[in-house]
């Protein structure tokens, strides 16, 4: 028999029915804990042993301090960790049996609940055979005697002798006066506000200096402006890329970059706030643009700079929320977290003055390195034919790939100050 051990002494017997670990009510083993999914992992019988298995959870499964892939056979001193909490797959204790009691006369293995030794017949004690029943000798019992009358003694109290008291003289003590130094205000060192707190900032050098500060950034670059050259699943998975970037701010990881390890969350995350961002822009494309379009086209003498202002109010209305769009379904991984749009609605309104700042700062930002990235394309168009040219292409796909980060990182920011 094997048994579940936590980090907080608690043991969870395994039996016929596999134990499953999760952030859900109706797990074997609950984990109040954001960085473990609803339903994380399983540990199953199997051909007389147990295996453990990762129920395709959001951060992954290790054993022995290594991630999990697959089913993995677990031996007695594994170490699971789900999340922050660990657990030890070990062995139950046998029972322990206690040994056959002797003859005290002879030595011979005894019978329990044996009253005589069978090999030398002689009598048994209770003490040499706890198994035996005994009855009690046919002893009267001594006749009751009365305990001795009680004499009361008289209370005589101790004679009470009055001190005199002597006065001691008072003797006033000199006062000095101190001279008086004012205190040195502390030192507080700036830390990180965006995503620890609620400090209503944006740490634009936190967002724009994280990607730098992985072992392995160069390799996540190199992939991430691979991606650009596909069309469609490559912005989808980009897209992910920027929700998993987000979702480490809110979850108070803003210093790290994601590695391009699980490419079915990023792909299912990126179709996610894809279709998330059709559905948010259609409300302001039948109120800004369509009228605009149509009074255009129907010859009611509009100039189309007119229809040109009402797509550009259309984009600023739907990018407007998407902060607080995408950072819900970051949060929560619910894709109809996204689609409440009366709480969303009354989120952004309930912080709108320091919200607006925030988002005006974040999109100049945005729109500066999207000039940039545009007259670093000229430049490689025009100095094509020459190495510099060539040399520029890698150079655009990388800073396209760090606007994605960065874009992920303010939004996640933004969503922040909006909780």
């Amino acid at each position: 028999m094997y048994t579940l051990l936590a980090h907080d002494g608690l043991q969870y017997p395994l039996t016929d029915t596999p134990l499953r670990i999760g952030r859900q009510r109706d797990n074997t083993i609950v984990c109040m804990d954001a960085l473990v999914s609803g339903y994380h992992a399983e540990i199953r019988p199997k051909q007389g042993g147990y295996v453990l298995v990762d129920l395709q959870s959001r951060n992954g499964t290790l054993v022995n301090g290594r991630s999990l892939a697959g089913l993995h056979p677990l031996s007695p001193g594994d170490v699971i960790r789900v999340g922050d909490s660990e657990f030890y797959f070990q062995a139950a204790a046998a029972p322990a049996t206690a040994a056959a009691p002797n003859c005290p006369h002879c030595g011979a293995a005894l019978r329990p609940g044996a009253r005589f030794c069978g090999k030398c017949g002689q009598a048994l004690t209770a003490v040499s055979n706890p198994g035996a029943t005994w009855k009690m000798p046919d002893i009267a019992p001594p006749p009751y005697q009365l305990p001795p009358a009680y004499e009361p003694q008289p209370y005589t109290p101790p004679a009470y002798e009055p001190q005199a008291y002597a006065p001691q003289p008072y003797e006033p003590q000199a006062y000095t006066p101190q001279p008086y130094t004012p205190p040195v205000p502390p030192q507080y060192a700036t830390p990180y506000k965006a995503a620890g707190s609620n400090s209503g900032k944006l740490n634009l050098s936190e967002a724009l200096g994280f990607p730098f500060q992985a072992a392995n950034w160069v390799m996540t670059f190199i992939i991430g402006s691979v991606l650009w050259l596909l069309p469609l699943i490559g912005m989808i998975l980009l897209n992910g890329y920027a929700v998993e970037v987000a979702r480490r701010v809110i979850h108070d990881h803003p210093d790290t970059l994601p590695d391009w390890d699980d490419w079915g969350t990023k792909f299912r995350d990126g179709l996610a706030v894809s279709v998330l961002g059709l559905i948010w822009s259609f409300i302001p494309f039948l109120i800004f643009s369509l009228p605009f379009i149509l009074l255009t086209y129907t010859g009611r003498g509009l100039p189309v700079v007119f229809m040109g202002a009402g797509v550009l109010l259309q984009i600023l209305a739907t990018y407007f929320f998407m902060p607080a769009v995408m950072g819900r379904y970051a949060e929560t991984g619910n894709f109809m977290a996204g689609l409440q749009v009366q709480a969303i609605v009354a989120q952004v309104m309930g912080r709108f003055g320091s919200y607006l700042g925030n988002w005006l700062l974040a999109g100049l930002m945005l729109i500066i390195g999207l000039t940039i990235l545009g007259v670093l394309s000229f430049i490689t168009n025009v100095t094509i034919v020459f190495c510099i040219g060539i040399c520029g292409i890698p150079l655009i796909f990388a800073a396209s790939f760090h606007m994605v980060a960065f874009q992920g990182h303010i939004l996640g920011q933004l969503y922040k100050t909006l909780t």
